[in-house]
């Protein structure tokens, strides 16, 4: 949002069950975003993690995403650290 209270960038990342980002951090010129999917369009269907990396000044051009985990089990992170 700018300071006058305008949405700037919007962008739906995510499948049909529930998606949720839960840490973000900026490094020089990306904005990367950690989060949990269950969404079997996504991952294989268990909670598994995703990392996105996206431009800073252009949120809605995705540069990469990579999910962390496997079938039949949970997987979990509690932070989010880029160097």
């Amino acid at each position: 949002m700018t300071s006058g209270g305008t949405l700037t960038y919007f962008y739906n990342f995510g499948g049909t069950n529930p998606d949720y980002a839960m840490d973000m951090k900026i490094f020089s010129t990306n904005l990367y975003i950690k989060g949990h999917s269950i969404s079997s369009i996504l991952t294989n269907g268990f909670l598994d993690i995703f990392v996105l990396s996206t431009s800073k000044t252009n949120p809605t051009a995705v540069n990469w995403v990579k999910y962390i985990g496997t079938a039949g089990f949970n997987a979990y992170s509690k932070d989010l650290a880029v160097k």
